[in-house]
């Protein structure tokens, strides 16, 4: 039977021990500052990504992003030439690289190797938290039991990060920030989508698992609608 463990970085993954497991375990973003154990480390937004390419981690440690489209760096004068507010990270032996940013400003991330990073494209993971497109990478690639531990605001009230703070964090998380009602309504999109396809678990220790039912969940019957590769149905 196939098997992962998802790291979030609520408090309660505090003491968690990764090599205790006989299976794989995956990370969420600012994880690889504290341990390489981690089979493979999710990274979604673009700080996160700069940060794990910078510090060197991705090139001797499987690391996922989701829609990359990784560009000889034979073409990277033709790219930038035109482009304003252009903001570099690389290094001298990069081979390729990828283009980021929004209308404000354009970040080209420099990559060695490529094929390093697992690329991923499922269009409807679009937009969602690291750890949610991680649930949802696990499930697509069949794995047929997901432990999750560390996700605190989804199993309970503590919406704070372990990270806060740190450089690629917020100072301090609260009940309001979307990492608390945005990711319970992705969480249950998640759940109900892939209904029947892989049993999912809060984790609270190497032997102990609780099954999760997205329709027993204490927020279900107050959750805003996420619609999968949109957002939020309000503002659809």
């Amino acid at each position: 039977m196939s098997e992962v463990t998802i790291i979030g970085n609520g408090p309660s993954r505090k003491g968690f021990d990764i090599l205790g497991c006989n299976h794989e375990v995956w990370g969420c973003n600012g994880i690889y500052r504290d341990t390489t154990d981690c089979d493979m480390v999710f990274a979604v937004d673009i700080e996160m990504q700069q940060e794990l390419v910078e510090s060197g981690y991705y090139r001797t440690n499987m690391v996922a992003m989701a829609d990359i489209d990784p560009i000889p760096i034979e073409m990277l004068e033709v790219f930038t030439s035109s482009m304003p507010n252009v903001v570099m990270t690389r290094k001298e032996d990069d081979t390729h690289f990828i283009v980021q940013g929004d209308d404000d400003q354009t970040d080209i991330l420099g990559l060695i190797r490529p094929e390093l990073i697992v690329a991923y494209q499922y269009p409807h993971l679009k937009n969602l938290f690291c750890g949610m497109q991680a649930l949802g990478f696990a499930i697509e690639n069949d794995y047929e039991t997901i432990n999750l531990i560390g996700f605190d605001a989804l199993q309970g009230e503590d919406t704070s990060n372990i990270y806060e703070g740190t450089p690629s964090y917020l100072t301090k998380y609260k009940t309001e920030n979307a990492v608390g009602y945005v990711q319970r309504s992705q969480f249950i999109a998640l759940l109900e989508w892939y209904y029947g396809k892989g049993s999912v678990y809060w984790k609270n220790s190497l032997d102990e698992r609780v099954e999760v039912k997205y329709n027993e969940l204490s927020y279900y019957e107050i959750s805003e609608e996420w619609i999968l590769g949109q957002g939020l149905k309000s503002e659809i």
